[in-house]
């Protein structure tokens, strides 16, 4: 897998990108994502560095 942005333009542009990754999974109910507890991370919609307190054991929508 390659991943390649060519900026065409004569001006600077700021962006960023990723790759995700999907699982096809049988029942998204009994799916949990584990090693993320004590993790820190940025929560981008409210501005604030915080720290994951357990598992995340929530629905999943995607």
């Amino acid at each position: 897998m390659h991943l390649h942005t060519e900026n065409t333009s004569d001006s600077t542009v700021t962006f960023t990108q990723a790759i995700h990754s999907y699982f096809k999974v049988e029942d998204i109910r009994q799916s949990t994502i584990t090693g993320l507890s004590n993790r820190q991370y940025l929560d981008q919609l409210n501005a604030q560095t915080l720290v994951q307190d357990n598992e995340l054991k929530s629905h999943m929508d995607r």
